[in-house]
Formats: structure tokens, C-alpha cells, sequence
């Protein structure tokens, strides 16, 4: 009961919704309302309806693809002097949350596999902010690449305000990391514990600090801030191992969330959340995470057993 409970939350439903960052809904809308609007209207044409009923079928178009389109973050906090770690945002929400936060006045530092791919973004980026964007190496599926980020990172900055775990696979076909582990547990969940782990000093050293992740992180016991974001289902390479990829699907600009919708949530976790329990967001409010998530015995569990199998030392446990 509780799992219906929480998946028909409607939390979603606020007054948010319809009265901020309609300016960004329809600049992000605008291919997919004239879509959906120009077919009602066809359809209306060769039934014979009224003006009336065409009209109120476009607005209710637009109201529905408005909740779907989820919250908006519209703050203007700037971010002059941070330094923000953002993992996997050369494509994607991590490269439109890359592109928002340098707007705000952040240093990004990128850590990237693909570090060919993401000196091109940081140069568009830049030439678009004027902010300083720093791209590293960094492959999640391979622990010794997380060690020497976090080791390049400790010799290059003294504080890091924003840690934000953007990066993930998603239903890849079988295979394993460096270190021999299931590729969506190494690269989603332990890359990013050990990650996180590693650069909590610096973290520390920097509170008012903010974690922010799409996986599950257990408390820091520090005044760092930590939520776990959905940023909802969003058009992205994400779903490229689905038979067709959403990215591919042609409907997929109608009926699903842009990159910039996408990053709402996390923005909202940046600029303007407060750290509250439960601390999962979802559409730039509170979400309802699942029981299973609220298990503080599985979660200290899980944390154990993550800390064994990344190999953290006594020293480096956080």
C-alpha cells in the first residue's frame, strides 16, 4: 500500500507550476506545442468543431504539457568565487547544468570521460559565459581514474562548494568495470561513492557545502547538504542501450522533457533548497522516495558494503 501510496503522490501539483518560468516553459516548448496545437486543430477542422472547443483543446494542450514539463528553478543567485564538480557533463542535463551554473559566476570543473568532447563544450561554454570552465579526466568504471581525480583535485583547489553526481549509464547490455564490478552498480553507485568519499575533505573545508546526486548517498554528519534528485525523464543519450534509443525516437521532443527542463530540479537543489528529511527532490519540490530508500538499516549496510568494495583505508572512511 505504501508503494501505490507513493507512486500516485501528487506532490507534483503546485501553484508553482502555473505561475513561474513561463518564459523558459515556452522557449523550450515551442516545437512541440505547435506540433500538438496544429494537429488538434486539424482534427477539430475535419470534425466540424467549433472555435471554442478548438481553443480550449490547445489550452488544455498546454497545461498538460506544463505539469509534464515539471518545475522551473527560477532564482538569480549567483555563484562568484564557487567551485563546482559536475561528472559526465560534456553531453546532456550535465552540460546544460554546466552552462546555467557558469552563467552564475562558478568555476566548473568537468570531469569527463570523454575529455576530447568536453574541451569543446568548456570553449563553447566559455565563449558563451565568460566563465572558467577546467575539464579532468574521469572514468567512473575504473577506481584508479576516481583516485586520481580526487588526487588532482586536492593538489589543484582548496575548497570545492558543489560536488554534483550527473553522470550514469542506464540498462547497458552486460559487461564490467576496470575493477571486475556489474557496469551500472560500478559507474552509477560505488565511482561515485568513492568519489564522494574522497573529496569530502575539501567539502568540509568549504561548508555551507552541497552534494547533490541521482543515486543514493547516505548523510555526510557534516553541515555539507545532500539531496537526491529526479530530474524526471528527460531527452538524453541516457536511454541509447533501449531498443531505438529515446534520444532517437521522433516523438520523443513532444512528449518527453528537454535538457533544460531536465536540470530544474538540480538547480533548485543548488540555489534555493534547504536540506529537510526526506531530502529526495523531484520537480523542484519535496518527492516521496520509496520505502526501500528509507530503510536506514539497508542504507548503512549498503554503505559498509561499498566502503569494502571500493577499498577505502580507516583513514579515508567518511
Amino acid at each position: 500500500m505504501e508503494k501505490v501510496r507513493s507512486s500516485l503522490s501528487l506532490h507534483w501539483v503546485s501553484v508553482h507550476y502555473f505561475t513561474r518560468g513561463w518564459g523558459t516553459f515556452f522557449e523550450q516548448e515551442y516545437y512541440g506545442l505547435s506540433v500538438l496545437c496544429t494537429l488538434a486543430c486539424i482534427i477539430d477542422v475535419l470534425r466540424g468543431n467549433s472555435l471554442f472547443c478548438m481553443l480550449s483543446h490547445m489550452i488544455l494542450i498546454v497545461l498538460i504539457r506544463r505539469i509534464l514539463a515539471g518545475g522551473i528553478c527560477t532564482s538569480t543567485k549567483r555563484l562568484d568565487g564557487k567551485t563546482v564538480i559536475i561528472t559526465g557533463c560534456n553531453v546532456g542535463i550535465g552540460r546544460e547544468t554546466a552552462r546555467d551554473l557558469s552563467r552564475r559566476g562558478a568555476k566548473i570543473i568537468m570531469a569527463c570521460r570523454d575529455t576530447k568532447t568536453a574541451e569543446k563544450v568548456a570553449k563553447e561554454i566559455s565563449s558563451q559565459t565568460g566563465g572558467q570552465l577546467v575539464v579532468m579526466k574521469l572514468d567512473l568504471a575504473s577506481l584508479t581514474s576516481v583516485r586520481a581525480l580526487a588526487a588532482s583535485v586536492k593538489s589543484q583547489e582548496t575548497q570545492i562548494h558543489m560536488l554534483i553526481n550527473n553522470a550514469g549509464v542506464m540498462m547497458c547490455p552486460f559487461m564490467k568495470t576496470e575493477d571486475g564490478f556489474e557496469m551500472q552498480m560500478g559507474t552509477n553507485h560505488l565511482g561515485h561513492f568513492l568519489l564522494t568519499c574522497l573529496l569530502l575533505p575539501l567539502l568540509t573545508h568549504s561548508e555551507p557545502a552541497c552534494i547533490i546526486t541521482v543515486s543514493s548517498l547516505a548523510h555526510a554528519g557534516t553541515n555539507i547538504q545532500v539531496f537526491s534528485v529526479h530530474p524526471g525523464i528527460v531527452q538524453s543519450n541516457l536511454g541509447r542501450h533501449i531498443v531505438g534509443g529515446l534520444s532517437a525516437w521522433s516523438f520523443s521532443t513532444i512528449l518527453l522533457k528537454t535538457t533544460i527542463e531536465g536540470i530544474q530540479t538540480t538547480l533548485h537543489c543548488a540555489l534555493e533548497a534547504n536540506q529537510e528529511d526526506p531530502y529526495y527532490y523531484s520537480d523542484c519540490s519535496l518527492g516521496h522516495a520509496s520505502p526501500e530508500a528509507q530503510d536506514d538499516e539497508a542504507a548503512e549496510k549498503l554503505w559498509l558494503i561499498s566502503e569494502k568494495m571500493v577499498g577505502l583505508t580507516k583513514e579515508q572512511n567518511c
